[in-house]
């Protein structure tokens, strides 16, 4: 009879050894994941020093040279720009970018451009209308 307890009780017995071999398992899987992704690192090329120097580099010139194509410069002066958020929109969802325009782009800093890119081919003449009239107001 005691056997038979034993024996009964030894599936429970292993169900937390195999959750604990499953947990060891994944932890080391990741450690040596860590391991493997550390050692391929060259130190030689990624200096962070000298990539903070090419960042310096860049000439942010050339891209404030753009506003005037994007037809910023007629509703003020022109800014240095160091961030332009282009947002993707259908064109029938005029009241989605008013509201985005009421919110989060009400406060637009004075170093950040935003532009509503919209896809115009095949459009009614309602909706072309509209689009026109948006692009006149808000630019």
């Amino acid at each position: 009879m005691l056997v038979m307890r034993r024996a009964a009780g030894l599936p429970f017995c292993r169900r937390p050894l195999r959750n604990t071999f499953y947990i060891l398992s994944c932890v080391g899987a990741f450690i040596l994941g860590s391991l493997m992704t550390l050692m391929s690192v060259d130190p030689m090329r990624c200096d962070i020093h000298q990539c903070t120097e090419k960042i310096k580099r860049i000439d942010v010139e050339d891209t404030n040279s753009w506003l005037g194509m994007w037809g910023r410069n007629s509703r003020g002066p022109e800014k240095s720009v160091f961030l332009v958020i282009v947002l993707l929109s259908a064109p029938v969802n005029v009241e989605q970018r008013n509201v985005i325009r009421q919110t989060w782009l009400s406060e637009e800093k004075a170093d950040t451009l935003h532009f509503f890119v919209l896809g115009v081919s095949s459009l009614n003449e309602d909706l072309n209308t509209t689009i026109q009239s948006e692009q006149k107001r808000f630019g």
